[in-house]
């Protein structure tokens, strides 16, 4: 049923939702693939990671403010559908501890060439060393 509307794209908010939840997908997935996940709920390296991926995956440079995704909100959303049962205060708690990583600078966009980089070495090993 959808291939008849395959020429009718999302537009605006429903272009921003429709990009946000295809980014949550992505990075559930990603935190999926990691051995026993669920036990890192309260872990700053995990928030981290989810906070680069956000970082990484939302781009707001040249936009109006009213048009900003918040990043934040997304954090919660992925952290709210992998970890289902999360209390408002692990939430309060998750929030000060991204206040904490940003001002520190923990979490910072990568140059377009080191991602590169990276993306190129890691498929070589992956497909080439393995």
């Amino acid at each position: 049923m959808s291939s008849h509307f395959s020429y009718i794209q999302p537009k605006n908010s429903l272009a921003k939702d429709t990009e946000i939840h295809r980014l949550v997908e992505k990075i559930m997935c990603k935190v999926g693939d990691i051995p026993r996940h669920q036990e890192y709920k309260h872990n700053l390296e995990m928030l981290k990671m989810l906070c680069v991926m956000v970082e990484h995956g939302i781009d707001n440079t040249g936009r109006k403010d009213k048009a900003k995704t918040d990043k934040k909100d997304v954090v919660f959303q992925v952290i709210t559908r992998m970890w289902a049962n999360t209390t408002p205060a692990e939430l309060k708690s998750i929030d000060s501890n991204i206040q904490f990583l940003w001002e520190n600078g923990f979490i910072a966009r990568r140059s377009r060439w080191k991602v590169i980089k990276h993306s190129v070495c890691d498929w070589i090993h992956r497909k080439i060393l393995n």
